[in-house]
């Protein structure tokens, strides 16, 4: 499920929810928050892999804290990204 597409109301980031299965821990299956290609230059959790940047949270209240990160920064975020976020956290 995606919080924000690039384009959508002017949306300068991709974020969406996943999850997967940690092998490490017994098979359980846990939530994770993206910020696909993040457009934050070396910002804190930011991740290079194979030429791309993103950003993971395992909580959606780290996810809001990052899309505040984004704002701050200048970038376009949809107010419905922070609003179910809230709702999440």
């Amino acid at each position: 499920m995606s919080y924000a597409r690039w384009g959508e109301d002017g949306s300068q980031v991709y974020v969406f929810a996943t999850n997967w299965v940690d092998r490490d821990n017994k098979g359980r299956v846990r939530d994770q928050w993206v910020c696909m290609q993040c457009p934050l230059e070396n910002a804190p959790g930011v991740s290079h892999v194979e030429g791309h940047r993103s950003f993971t949270a395992d909580t959606a209240a780290k996810m809001l804290d990052h899309l505040r990160a984004h704002r701050a920064a200048g970038h376009v975020v949809p107010q419905r990204a922070f609003d179910r976020l809230a709702e999440e956290a």
